[in-house]
Parts: structure tokens; C-alpha cells; sequence
């Protein structure tokens, strides 16, 4: 039995909410001044951990007078007959060592606007009595339902209330809405804070969005600043700022980008598939053997891309495209033509070892016709006459290769391609720093010219860029925050903060940190 929960709990959602971690450095020393202060003028807080153990407990404590006994008028504690029977709370025993005691527990939490008192401080306050019953008296629970007169509504909080002690009345904003409702109403709920008895466990915990001194008097007289029922909040001072910023400017800002490849295997299962066994190393004769079988091949791709090449360099319709265009003759040809080509260039590559597949070659030979398209627009019958011969060029060579090109000699070409740009890649990754990469760049630079392995390599280059932070500069930057913010209400400083994370997140992939200190920062701080 002790683990049902009263159905005037159930039915109302409690507002309470512990600190954000981001809150929390800014507000934890304020919090612990208002859960102290909630500890004198309500006790019974401490209950809030033990309630379920201790007072919905069936087993009573021998030789003391448990908090549910009915007060007789003799004074001494009368048992009830049965435990199954209701025991109601409103009734005490005179023990102050067994059980806290309150006179009209009150806390009024008031302050300038923006302090955090309604959207932090108050629901923080309801999270660490999480095990009392809440019932919520604002507007919406005054106006919301149309079949009843907000006085009425209001009498429904405080007889629910009365049912459910201990419990908490809570009455956000206060200052807000005080005013706002009739003097009906506002007689109502003094008179029925009034009806309740003097040491009945009901926190009556409200926030007001202006300081005390501004309030109505009516809501002074109910909360009573001589009697440490108010706790007047001041600004974040400048330790509170120092933690809150602290962590976002001095850690956060100076880390390094993440690595995609790593986030994306992250975001996969922890259960991952077995590993192969890495491949058998070759020996060195094996090694020889294969370098000299791919060599081979190689040379039959050469000996047939030079015929190809002399065939289309002696036909006369591409005559023009055998040489080099004659930079004296045509002046104005490199600033159109960015890279031009030609048959006796192609002549050079092959003999110096710079197409390892016939799709190489036919790239080259497209540029020859791409560019004489560029070049020669169609406006006379000379242009013409040239892009005709440009586009027979690159039919006949493709035709070529169609007709004589042994689909399986190409596979073979292709494979040896492929296996030599993954022994690069594997070299490149097994050096380690700069001084290494930079070698490594200069043994193989003609190989990864030729493979067109910029994009495997990007992601070694990047590893290797150094993360260029400036600690000196964060640290007075957190001081220039600091400072600047000084009187700030906590609304601002979320705002700030906000602003700043926001700065931080658009240059998270950057590894030079300078620029984000110096200039994207700091500019926030003014706003």
C-alpha cells in the first residue's frame, strides 16, 4: 500500500525541474542560499527523501509518537485502532524531536526581471521536494476551466491542497498577475491562506518579477521579509560568471575539429565485425616477379598507344593537331586555352611513363578536341572546317580502341592502376608527422600525378595540420567577459552565452583559432 500515489498527485504534473548543466554553474551558489533559507521556513523539506520510506511506512517506531497520531485534548498520543485506517496529517503529536514544525511556511523568491527566479530558481526548488504534492495557482488555473468562477477555482487549489499535505502551493509570477485579477479574487485567496491552520505543512512558494519593495501590499503581508520569508536575488556576481563562461571559452572554443571519419564511426553499433587478417607480405622475389609481370603489361599499353598516336599524327586531316600551337603565330591562344594539348605531347607522356590506362590517354585526347571547339568558335567557314577535323579526332581514336582494344589487357591495365595507387596510399598513411609527409610527397610526386590520388591523401594532410591556439588571448577574453557583464541579469547572460556558443559552433572545423578570438567573440560581448 505504501507505493500508491494519491490520485491528486497523479493528476497534476509537477513543475519542478533540476538545474541544466549549463545553468547550473551560474546559479548553484544562489540555489544553495534560497534551499537554506527553504530549510528554516519549512522543515519539513528534509522530509522529501525519506517520505517514502518513513511516513508512508506501515511499521511505526517503538517508544515514539508517529506524525500521523491524532492529538487528544490531554495531550498524549492516542494510537489509531487499525494501520489499514486513515491517518490523517493535520493531526501532530507535541514532539519537536520526532517530527518539524512550521508556522505558515511562506518563501517568495523576488527579484529584478530576468533573474531567473521563475524559470530556474523556483522550479529547482519544487524538483528537490519532488516527493510533496504540487498544486499550481496562477492565471491559467483561475480562468482556464469556463464552468467555474476563479474564486471557485481557487477554493478547489487550497481544499486539494489541504488533502494532500505536506505539499506546495505554488504561485509563479506573482507580480505579474496580482493586480491584473478582481478584488474578489484577491480577497479570496487571502482569506483562505488565512482558513489554514497555523502549523499546517502547505509551502506557499511564489516568485515575483520585481523586487519586494515594489509588490503589492497585499502580497507583502502575505510574505513577510522580517520573518525570512523573502530572499531577495541579486546579479550573478563575478565568480558565478567566471564558472559559467569559463568552460565555454577556455575548453570548448580551443578544441580541434572532429574528424567525419571518426564521428561517422561513432555513430555506429559498439558491436563491430570481426577484423580480416591483414594480407600475406610478399617476399622480395615474389615482389620482383609481380613488378616485373606489371612492367610487361605496361609496355605492351605503350607500344599500342604509340601506334595509335602515329597513326592519327600522319593522317593529313589531323595534321594540325601533331604540334604544339605556335604561341608567335596565334598570341592571344594561353589566354584562352588554360591547358592546351596536342599529338607530340601526348608522344612525350607515353615515352616518360605517364598514362597507365587507355582511359588516360582518350582524357588527353578529348582536351585536344575540347579545346579547338573553345578556341575556333563556328563564325567562318576556316573555324568550321577545324572543329570538324577536332571532333573526327576524337571519334576515330575512340573507334580505334573499340575495334583493337582487348577488354581483357584493359581490366589488367586497370588493375595494375589501382594496385599501385593503394601501395602509395598505404606508404603515405604509415609515415607519421610532417617532415615525413613531406618526403613522401617528394618520392612519390610523379606517381600521384599520374594516379590522381589528391583525394585519398587529403584526409593524411589534414590529420597533420597543426591546432593554432592562442590560451593567453582566451584567458583575457574571459576576463574582457567577465567584466563587461558585470550587473547583468541571468536572462542576459543565457543570451550571451548563447551568442557565443553559436560563434564557436560556425568555426568548429577551423584549426586556426586566432580570427574566432580576435574578432567574432569579442564583438558579442557589446550587443
Amino acid at each position: 500500500m505504501k507505493n500508491i500515489v494519491p490520485a491528486s498527485q497523479r493528476a497534476v504534473m509537477s513543475p519542478g525541474q533540476a538545474l541544466s548543466p549549463i545553468i547550473r554553474p551560474l546559479l548553484e551558489n544562489i540555489f544553495g542560499g534560497i534551499l537554506a533559507n527553504l530549510q528554516r521556513v519549512f522543515p519539513h523539506a528534509e522530509l522529501s527523501q525519506l517520505l517514502e520510506d518513513d511516513i508512508f511506512s506501515d511499521d511505526e517506531v517503538i517508544g515514539a509518537p508517529s506524525i500521523f497520531d491524532f492529538h487528544s485534548h490531554s495531550g498524549s498520543p492516542k494510537k489509531t485502532p487499525s494501520a489499514n485506517s486513515h491517518r490523517p496529517f493535520l493531526h501532530f503529536t507535541v514532539s519537536a524531536y520526532h517530527q518539524p514544525t512550521s508556522y505558515r511556511p511562506r518563501l517568495l523568491l523576488a527579484g529584478d526581471r530576468g533573474s531567473g527566479q521563475s524559470t530556474h530558481l523556483a522550479p529547482a526548488v519544487l524538483h528537490s521536494l519532488e516527493k510533496f504534492s504540487v498544486h499550481r495557482l496562477d492565471l491559467p488555473t483561475l480562468y482556464s476551466v469556463s464552468a467555474k468562477t476563479p474564486e471557485e477555482s481557487c477554493a478547489q487549489v487550497f481544499r486539494e491542497a489541504r488533502r494532500t499535505v505536506p505539499c506546495v502551493v505554488y504561485m509563479p509570477m506573482i507580480s505579474e498577475w496580482w493586480d491584473s485579477v478582481n478584488d474578489m479574487v484577491r480577497t479570496t485567496i487571502v482569506t483562505l491562506l488565512q482558513d489554514i491552520p497555523s502549523f499546517t505543512p502547505i509551502l506557499i512558494l511564489a516568485t515575483s518579477e520585481i523586487p519586494y519593495g515594489q509588490l503589492h501590499e497585499e502580497v507583502k503581508s502575505i510574505f513577510r521579509n522580517q520573518y525570512g520569508e523573502v530572499v531577495n536575488l541579486k546579479r550573478p556576481n563575478e565568480v558565478d560568471r567566471r564558472k559559467f563562461f569559463g568552460d565555454l571559452i577556455l575548453i570548448q572554443s580551443a578544441r580541434p575539429p572532429s574528424r567525419k571519419k571518426k564521428a561517422a564511426m561513432r555513430a555506429l553499433e559498439v558491436l563491430l565485425p570481426a577484423v580480416p587478417p591483414p594480407p600475406r607480405e610478399l617476399s622480395e622475389e615474389e615482389k620482383k616477379r609481380l613488378a616485373d609481370q606489371e612492367e610487361n603489361t605496361l609496355r605492351e599499353l605503350r607500344l599500342f598507344l604509340r601506334d595509335v598516336t602515329k597513326r592519327l599524327a600522319t593522317d593529313k586531316r589531323f595534321n594540325i593537331f601533331s604540334k604544339p600551337v605556335d604561341i608567335e603565330e596565334v598570341s592571344d591562344y594561353l589566354e584562352v586555352i588554360k591547358q592546351p594539348m596536342d599529338l607530340s605531347t601526348i608522344m612525350t607522356k607515353i615515352d616518360t611513363h605517364k598514362y597507365f590506362t587507355v582511359k588516360d590517354f582518350l582524357v588527353d585526347i578529348d582536351l585536344i578536341c575540347s579545346n579547338a571547339l573553345e578556341y575556333n568558335p563556328d563564325k567562318d567557314p576556316g573555324d568550321k572546317i577545324i572543329r570538324h577535323r577536332a571532333c573526327t579526332l576524337k571519334d576515330t581514336a575512340h573507334a580505334i580502341f573499340a575495334a583493337e582494344l582487348d577488354p581483357e589487357f584493359n581490366r589488367m591495365c586497370e588493375e595494375i592502376k589501382e594496385s599501385r595507387m593503394k601501395r602509395v596510399m598505404i606508404t603515405i598513411s604509415s609515415l607519421s608527422g610532417a617532415s615525413k609527409m613531406k618526403k613522401c610527397r617528394k618520392s612519390f610526386s610523379e606517381q600521384l600525378k599520374a594516379i590522381n590520388i589528391d583525394s585519398i591523401s587529403e584526409e593524411v594532410v589534414e590529420s597533420t595540420l597543426p591546432l593554432i591556439v592562442n590560451h593567453e588571448r582566451l584567458s583575457n577574453l574571459l576576463q574582457l567577459v567577465v567584466k563587461k557583464t558585470e550587473n547583468f541579469t541571468v536572462d542576459q547572460l543565457e543570451r550571451l552565452y548563447s551568442l557565443l556558443s553559436q560563434c564557436i559552433y560556425r568555426h568548429r572545423r577551423d584549426y586556426d583559432k586566432t580570427h574566432l578570438t580576435e574578432v567574432n567573440l569579442v564583438k558579442f560581448i557589446f550587443i
